[in-house]
């Protein structure tokens, strides 16, 4: 690997700056305390002992006020540590699922698989034991239990916490559009059989490839508690100068830390000087700021020393955990600490003088040596992580490559571009040309795209709005490539860098998607065409039955010599009536199949649905179903055919169930009505109503419970398509239970909510 000058520049400076900075600080340390020595050697004395309590004591708080922040921050974090852990703990094992999955998808079943997951992880515990995994379906059955296996197959769907929260459900509704979630819930713990429901706190991570998820969780309670002991036994270990300590007074007044082993765990109102503590630290938690402490005189008496001490503490009180720290000195040591200091100070500077040259020439000595080894440490662990950054890059690239992905750059100064190998495998390119750019771009790129391109570009250059866009590249074999391209504008080195992702299968997927419509259109359209057929049949009937008793009747008086000539304009009248009603009838049916008739337009409800019965009554007329109408006349903005369409498709569903049964009373209501800003219209029967297996599916295309030569499967899904998504509005489907006439029915109740604004 080759070093560049900089980077040779860089490990000079760290392995000598160093040292002569150090050499240039001790000498001048060295003139500027000599000088200082001479002024104020006197004055230190005399204030070495006057201060001495007073440093102590803004010692003694200074180390306690560390000791407290190390609390607070510990403390104040909690809950985010607990989540970080557990998602690394989940993420961990997600990674084995997914590896089992990613070797045996191809060799083995769903099931095969699934076994080999739970086996992998049903052992794994952390956290002292207390910490598992679980992995349960979208719907809640449980795959893997690992604390508790007599859960494994069971649902738990309708679980609800202590708080009334149906926790499986809240999963399902959380995980539809992520990927992976924190949650808190509630949960009673099996060894603790006295106790109720305790908060949890959990994460979960979504397994696509089988809709699960697996997740674990931990007792909040516990973590705290783990965590106290965790700073407990940090906090034992600390020891300052003169050998002090700091001591803790729990929540319940257990003296749980402190260096004096006969007193530890001792509660305070057990001590000799019970009440003293007691109402230091009553006085203690009284404080408005809670980070103000006290300072108190006591005689510690233990059972480690001869007699006993007075000594000088600083108290604070930490209130979320209820704890009282402290930290002190012993006030015996002051003549004797104050007389040595003098002492010291004498001697020190006596022999300093002398002894900083030679010190300073060792220490820099050494440090020379250390600063070399340390240099060529840095410069080993430099050209590692360029090593290990120059394979992480790698294995993004093929990563990028797997996905589809590419990434560029264009200097927007020359126009030149830099592309990835990903993209130039991707576009199909053989030989790249000299110069890549825009230019070169669109004479691969389909010319119907080019012109989108063009502007996105020119809006990131000029705008420098972010450059996104969708086109086509033509590859030399004529094959289609479909690219999602986006880019933005970096203003310092005045370039679009960005990327693009092959979206070919997702394009062929909405382009075949579209065409399923467009048939499932067709054969909506077809159908509506053949039951409209069927309808002009039984319109038509009556009247053309009329027409030919009519004619025949005249024919035969004026045969025998009778036809007077008030028969023959009674008769005269009777075929012109049949034939206007057929007339109109041609113009109904005409009117619902005029392409006018979709677009939107005033119309009223009540003329909607009058126009609706006058395609179809005679086919309920003659199956003798009644149609029973209340309707609130409302005029709104629609598409008259489509909403006919719907009505039709819902009342021959109706139609069909009825005629199949043989009830003396067949019945079919509608109501129309305004509730709010909406037109709502009802429509039910009383044909025992539908299968609640299947009611949730009647929407689906192609599903029907018909005889495949009575009904398609499309009619209810088309209804939906046109009610959702030309109409803007809603239509659900249920069981209906009602009264009407003293009679007690249940039908199938269709609602239809549109918008009135």
């Amino acid at each position: 690997m080759n070093i560049t000058q900089k980077e040779k520049l860089l490990v000079i400076i760290i392995r000598y700056f160093l040292p002569i900075f150090i050499i240039f600080i001790t000498i001048l340390a060295s003139i500027l305390v000599t000088y200082e020595h001479k002024s104020n050697i006197q004055t230190e004395k005399e204030y070495i002992k006057n201060q001495y309590i007073t440093d102590q004591k803004e010692l003694i708080k200074s180390d306690l006020k560390r000791v407290y922040n190390y609390i607070k921050n510990k403390e104040k974090n909690t809950k985010e540590n607990l989540q970080i852990d557990l998602k690394s703990r989940v993420n961990n094992a997600y990674s084995i699922l997914n590896s089992i999955y990613e070797n045996n998808k191809d060799k083995k079943t769903k099931k095969e698989i699934i076994e080999q997951i739970k086996y992998a992880l049903k052992d794994i515990r952390f956290s002292k034991g207390k910490g598992y995994f679980f992995i349960f379906t979208m719907n809640a059955n449980t795959i893997l239990n690992s604390a508790f296996p007599k859960l494994n197959g069971m649902s738990l769907w309708n679980h609800q916490d202590a708080k009334g929260t149906f926790i499986f459900q809240d999963m399902k509704k959380l995980l539809k559009n992520k990927n992976e979630v924190y949650y808190d819930w509630y949960w009673k713990d099996p060894l603790k059989k006295d106790e109720g429901e305790r908060l949890k706190i959990g994460y979960f991570k979504k397994f696509e490839p089988y809709g699960l998820y697996i997740g674990t969780g931990f007792y909040y309670e516990d973590y705290v508690h783990n965590l106290k002991d965790e700073v407990a036994n940090y906090i034992s270990k600390l020891r300052y100068k003169d050998d002090r300590y700091v001591f803790i007074i729990d929540e319940y007044r257990d003296l749980i830390v402190s260096k004096h082993e006969s007193i530890l765990n001792i509660n305070i109102q057990e001590y000799a000087d019970g009440d003293f503590w007691e109402n230091s630290i009553d006085k203690l938690t009284k404080n408005k700021s809670r980070e103000d402490g006290l300072y108190v005189e006591y005689g510690l008496n233990v059972d480690e020393l001869d007699e006993p001490i007075k000594k000088i503490s600083y108290l604070l009180y930490f209130e979320n955990w209820d704890w009282v720290l402290g930290t002190g000195f012993e006030l015996s040591s002051i003549n004797a600490t104050i007389k040595q200091k003098q002492n010291y100070l004498e001697e020190k500077y006596k022999t300093y003088l002398n002894n900083i040259f030679l010190i300073g020439f060792i220490f820099v000595f050494f440090l020379l040596i250390l600063s070399y080894f340390i240099s060529k440490y840095i410069e080993k662990s430099f050209f590692n992580y360029t090593s290990d950054l120059e394979e992480k890059q790698d294995l993004l690239l093929k990563a990028h490559e797997v996905g589809g992905f590419g990434n560029w750059e264009v200097d927007t100064n020359s126009m030149t571009a830099i592309w990835s190998d990903s993209i130039i495998k991707i576009f199909g390119i053989e030989k790249m040309p000299e110069k890549v750019g825009p230019e070169f771009l669109k004479t691969i790129m389909h010319k119907e795209d080019w012109k989108c391109f063009e502007s996105s570009m020119y809006s990131a250059i000029k705008e420098h709005k972010e450059h996104k866009c969708t086109y086509r590249i033509i590859k030399p074999d004529s094959s289609i490539v479909w690219i999602d391209c986006k880019g933005e504008y970096d203003s310092r080195t005045n370039k679009i860098v960005g990327t693009i992702q092959d979206i070919t299968e997702r394009m062929q997927f909405e382009i075949d998607k579209h065409e399923k419509e467009k048939i499932i259109q067709y054969q909506s359209k077809m159908a509506a065409m053949g039951e409209m057929i069927g309808n002009i049949a039984h319109q038509w009937r009556q009247p053309l039955s009329v027409i030919s008793t009519a004619s025949t009747g005249i024919k035969l008086k004026k045969e025998m010599g009778e036809l007077s000539d008030e028969d023959l304009l009674t008769t005269m009248d009777s075929i012109n009536n049949s034939t206007q009603y057929l007339s109109q009838t041609i113009d109904d049916f005409r009117n619902f199949f005029n392409p006018a008739q979709q677009n939107y337009i005033m119309v009223s409800i009540e003329d909607v649905i009058d126009s609706t019965l006058n395609l179809v009554h005679a086919q309920y007329v003659s199956k003798g179903i009644t149609i029973i109408k209340n309707i609130e006349d409302i005029s709104l903005k629609t598409s008259k055919n489509g909403l006919i369409q719907v009505l039709i498709n819902i009342l021959n569903n109706s139609r069909d169930v009825l005629a199949e049964q043989k009830k003396q009373k067949k019945f079919i209501f509608i109501n129309s009505f305004k509730k709010s800003k909406d037109l709502l219209i009802e429509i039910y029967d009383n044909g025992n109503g539908i299968d609640e297996k299947i009611i949730n599916r009647i929407f689906e295309p192609y599903f029907t419970t018909k005889y495949k030569s009575q009904g398609t499967g499309i009619g209810l899904f088309m209804s939906q398509e046109i009610i959702e998504k030309q109409l803007n509005g809603t239509i659900v489907a249920e069981n209906y239970s009602y009264n009407y006439e003293g009679e007690d029915y249940t039908g199938a109740k269709f609602t239809i909510k549109i918008s009135l604004s």
